[in-house]
């Protein structure tokens, strides 16, 4: 059988909290989440970073430590 990727895209770039109570957009949450994902097996991290108002932002110092946090959470095995 040939290798799957299997992609997961866990928030967007627009809806919030205020859209749904369970939509990851903090560092943290991201984070705390990835792991699960994996173990539900996607491999690659379609990822959108927000601000202090859950607004998208392209900050990369923000993606630099939500990506230290997913490593640190799910390891090297999620394609970010």
């Amino acid at each position: 059988m040939d290798p799957i990727i299997l992609p997961i895209a866990p928030n967007g770039a627009r809806k919030t909290t205020d859209d749904h109570p369970n939509i990851p957009v903090t560092t943290e949450a991201i984070a705390t989440q990835a792991a699960s994902w994996r173990d539900a097996g996607a491999s690659l991290l379609h990822l959108h970073i927000r601000d202090d108002q859950q607004h998208h932002t392209l900050d990369v110092a923000r993606y630099r430590e939500t990506i230290a946090a997913i490593r640190a959470a799910a390891g090297e095995e999620l394609i970010v």
